[in-house]
């Protein structure tokens, strides 16, 4: 695992980019299967969920809204 530090602070990577992205990726294809044929609205709630709601968004491959 790779590590970075900020300031006096030093924090380890749990979970690798690329593997986030595949999970995304995959979150993706499920709501464009079960939801085909509708228009989803997608709501980011939590502080800083908007990036990952605009990535899974970027993902899906039916009409739909943030």
């Amino acid at each position: 695992m790779s590590t970075t530090k900020i300031k006096d602070k030093t924090f380890e990577t749990s979970i690798p980019e690329a593997e986030i992205q595949k999970r995304v990726k995959e979150v993706a294809e499920q709501i464009s299967k079960d939801m085909e044929g509708k228009n989803p609205l997608l709501l980011a709630v939590l502080n800083g969920s908007f990036i990952f709601a605009a990535d899974l968004m970027r993902n899906i491959t039916i009409p739909c809204e943030i």
